[in-house]
C-alpha cells in the first residue's frame, strides 16, 4: 500500500440540496412582461409569491393572501424583511429599500385614487401608463435585491414563459384591448355605430 492510498480516507455520498428560496426569484424581462401586459393585476401575483416563500423558508406566521390582496400596506414590511435577510446572508446590496417601499405606497394610493380627480377622460390612459411603468420600475429594484440575496442575480430559475403565464398574458391583453378601446370610445375618438 502507497502512502497516498493511507492517506485516503473512505467517502459516503453526501447530497446538497439547495437551501429553501426566502423570496420569489424571477428574471427581469419576465417581471416586465408579466407586469405590463396583465396591466397592473402581476402585482398580487408577486407579493403572494414573496409572503408566501418567506413563511415556508422562515415558519413565520403571515397570511401571503391577505398580505398580496393589501400589499400597499404590507410592502413597507416586504422591504424591511428583505433588506434583514440581506444583512443576515453578508449581502451588501445598494437598493433604499424604506424610500423605495414608501414611494411604491404613494403611487399605488394615488393610482387607486385617480378615478375620483377631476380630470378629462383624455387624462386617464396618460396617468395610468405613467404609473404602471413608474411602479414596475420600483418593483425592478426590489426584484434585484431579492435576486441578488438569493445568488441568482439574473433570475434565470424564473426566466422562462410557461403555459400558465402564457395564458395570464393572452387574458391581460384581452384587458388591455377592451380597457384602450374604452378610453378612445369615451374620449371621443371612436364611436360605436
Amino acid at each position: 500500500m502507497s502512502l497516498l492510498e493511507k492517506a485516503t480516507f473512505p467517502c459516503t455520498e453526501v447530497t446538497l440540496e439547495k437551501a429553501e428560496a426566502k423570496f420569489y426569484v424571477v428574471s427581469r424581462n419576465k417581471l416586465i412582461l408579466m407586469s405590463v401586459l396583465l396591466s397592473g393585476f402581476y402585482l398580487p401575483y408577486w407579493h403572494y409569491r414573496n409572503w408566501k416563500a418567506y413563511r415556508t423558508a422562515t415558519g413565520e406566521k403571515v397570511w401571503p393572501l391577505i398580505r398580496a390582496f393589501l400589499n400597499i400596506f404590507f410592502v413597507y414590511s416586504l422591504a424591511t424583511k428583505i433588506q434583514r435577510q440581506l444583512n443576515s446572508a453578508g449581502r451588501q446590496y445598494e437598493w433604499h429599500p424604506r424610500l423605495l417601499a414608501l414611494v411604491i405606497m404613494v403611487v399605488g394610493i394615488f393610482g387607486n385614487c385617480i378615478v375620483y380627480l377631476p380630470i378629462s377622460v383624455k387624462a386617464y390612459l396618460p396617468i395610468a401608463l405613467f404609473l404602471m411603468v413608474f411602479s414596475t420600475l420600483c418593483l425592478l429594484r426590489f426584484q434585484a435585491a431579492i435576486n441578488h440575496l438569493e445568488g441568482d442575480p439574473e433570475g434565470r430559475q424564473n426566466s422562462r414563459i410557461t403555459m400558465a403565464n402564457g395564458a395570464w398574458i393572452l387574458l391581460g391583453c384581452v384587458v388591455w384591448f377592451f380597457v384602450i378601446y374604452a378610453m378612445l370610445l369615451l374620449s371621443g375618438y371612436v364611436s360605436i355605430r
